[in-house]
């Protein structure tokens, strides 16, 4: 039989750097247990072998909820959980996951935040990501757990606010009027411009792999990889609004000198939660009394729809800038997608289509602007030209006027 070296090398300190592991390992002490680290380093070769940067991979989402599971059943070595009897394990599951769903009294709240969450999760939370992570340390270490609540069905969506067209721009200005920090606004631009996911604008575009460009009259990023699937995008080119935007929140008349690192943060100077702009997302809209639910996800469905209404695009391009999966594009096509020029000449047609405020530019040729000029003064000369010929007629015809009257009188 083939003999299989069991794998001990995994360094999540070269992986992603002192400055995150440092942090991680004293706010979370479970990552000293080799059952946790051998859990992690599968779910990171997963991430991995779909093409993915394993810096990529959110590793607090899942460390962060075993965490607090252990923090609340009194455990500081995840390995014992994993020796007991599946009643245990089962009961164990069920009194947690109950306990956040249920949890009303001061001292359960107070609780809560004791075993690391900032406030009660929300019951979708609990029942889909939370449940989910703590049921998948267990399998992955070979002691599976039988017991599970009913998950949140996906795609539950009772009531979703569609943002499209006209509507779609009023609501987003008045949602950004309301929103007092101005990263969230950003937020709110990016996803609507750029048509972006909530997870490639709050970590993928902050990553450090990326600077911005320009090119013509725009700024734009070069080849943005996409999280969910690993799409590249060859260029996201901004609009004029969202370059403003940009200016005036980091002081940067050009942006090719902005760090994108230093961008979307706290006052704390930390990066933006997902689930804090959501949160104050759904506090406008209870503010403005629209009735209906909304996600991040509605704001990339705005972009989406917009751009799919653009009739001078061809479908091809429309799913490049959406970053879908591209099937069967001809060689001939993909260089086009390589070619900035030829995208660029394409991508204007949709940018007063996306843009919220509708800022509008002439962008015509400066020669051709110089003869229109030219030409309004000359229709306005030939104006005055026609008022003078018309008064001179009418002083003629006055004239003529009384010389017949005084012939008239002459006779």
């Amino acid at each position: 039989m083939l003999e299989i070296n069991k794998e001990k090398e995994f360094n999540l300190k070269k992986i992603y750097g002192s400055k995150f592991y440092d942090k991680w390992i004293k706010k979370y002490p479970i990552l000293a247990n080799e059952d946790v680290l051998a859990w992690l380093r599968d779910k990171l070769d997963k991430f991995s072998n779909s093409g993915k940067d394993k810096t990529k991979f959110s590793i607090t989402t899942y460390v962060n909820q075993l965490q607090s599971y252990c923090l609340y059943n009194q455990v500081n070595n995840p390995t014992e959980l994993l020796k007991e009897e599946i009643d245990i394990r089962n009961l164990r599951l069920k009194k947690y996951l109950n306990f956040l769903l249920l949890a009303k009294s001061e001292e359960e709240l107070k609780k809560i935040k004791e075993i690391g969450f900032n406030k009660k999760p929300s019951d979708v939370s609990v029942r889909n990501m939370i449940q989910s992570r703590i049921k998948s340390f267990y399998s992955n270490r070979g002691a599976n757990i039988s017991y599970g609540i009913e998950t949140a069905k996906s795609g539950k969506n009772e009531n979703e606010i569609n943002l499209t067209g006209d509507y779609g721009k009023e609501i987003i200005k008045k949602i950004k009027t309301k929103l007092e920090s101005p990263e969230f606004r950003l937020v709110v631009q990016l996803q609507t411009q750029l048509g972006l996911r909530i997870d490639d604008v709050l970590n993928e575009l902050p990553s450090g792999d990326y600077k911005i460009e320009k090119y013509g009259d725009h700024y734009f990023i070069k080849n943005f990889r996409t999280q969910k699937i690993g799409v590249v995008i060859n260029y996201l080119f901004f609009t004029r609004e969202l370059s403003e935007l940009f200016q005036s929140i980091y002081n940067f008349d050009d942006l090719t000198k902005l760090d994108l690192t230093t961008i979307l943060k706290t006052n704390r100077d930390t990066r933006i939660d997902q689930n804090s702009f959501l949160q104050r997302i759904k506090e406008v809209f209870n503010e403005l009394g629209i009735n209906g639910n909304i996600k991040t996800h509605s704001f990339r469905k705005y972009f989406s729809s917009q751009v799919r209404n653009c009739k001078k695009l061809d479908d091809e391009f429309k799913e490049h800038l959406m970053g879908h999966a591209e099937f069967n594009l001809s060689q001939a096509y993909n260089n086009n997608l390589r070619d900035i020029e030829w995208f660029y000449h394409n991508w204007k047609y949709i940018e007063t289509i996306i843009c919220v405020d509708c800022i509008v530019y002439d962008n015509t040729n400066k020669d051709i602007i110089k003869l229109k000029e030219e030409n309004l003064k000359l229709k306005e000369q030939v104006e005055l030209a026609l008022k003078g010929k018309l008064e001179l007629e009418k002083e003629m015809t006055s004239l003529k006027e009384m010389v017949s009257n005084l012939a008239k009188k002459l006779e």
